[in-house]
């Protein structure tokens, strides 16, 4: 059936690599971080700034040893899409 196939489920947003992201959980992760991305573009320069480098320290790998892997893939995405979005 056509909801067992997937449905009109929405593809998985890219990972940093070029290859969908591994899991729900980073599905989520992702379409979140879009969403605080695409406010931050909305701020002053200086505010956009300050509220990126956060951004990215929360998700920096050094910074969550526990869970490199997924950290390193959220890191390196919010990075790409922040030349993209020219923040």
């Amino acid at each position: 059936t056509r909801a067992s196939r997937g449905g009109n489920k929405p593809p998985s947003p890219p990972s940093a690599n070029g290859s969908q992201a591994v899991g729900s959980e980073d599905t989520f992760i992702l379409a979140v971080l879009e969403r605080q991305l695409q406010r931050l573009r909305t701020l002053p320069k200086e505010e956009q700034r300050k509220a990126l480098r956060s951004l990215l320290m929360q998700w920096h790998p050094d910074k969550n040893p526990g869970s490199r892997d997924q950290t390193t893939r959220v890191f390196q995405w919010i990075q790409n899409r922040k030349r993209e979005l020219n923040l």
